[in-house]
């Protein structure tokens, strides 16, 4: 039809490197969801938990206790004792 625009995939403008590009909506979101499965993925066999009320941020509560955890034989999170700081917390993060 004269004078009717046409449709064209709804298109996204991913800038990587400094080069600008352009994909298809549907890819972008694919890689997107992706990426965002992979971030929730937890790794690591030990974990950290603020008891403080407030921010979980470290520098925020570098005083405040932290109930530490490992990952048990069921793939859940056991309680293995408290950090009095994050200083303790962090040592027993990054042991071996």
């Amino acid at each position: 039809m004269v004078g009717q625009p046409r449709e064209r995939p709804a298109r996204v403008v991913i800038e990587e490197a400094g080069v600008m590009a352009e994909e298809p909506l549907e890819e972008w979101a694919a890689r997107r969801n992706r990426r965002q499965a992979s971030d929730r993925q937890i790794t690591g066999a030990r974990r950290v938990v603020p008891l403080a009320a407030g921010s979980n941020a470290a520098h925020l509560a570098p005083d405040a206790p932290r109930l530490l955890l490992e990952r048990g034989d069921t793939g859940g999170w056991v309680p293995v004792g408290v950090a009095e700081n994050a200083a303790e917390a962090a040592a027993f993060l990054h042991q071996s």
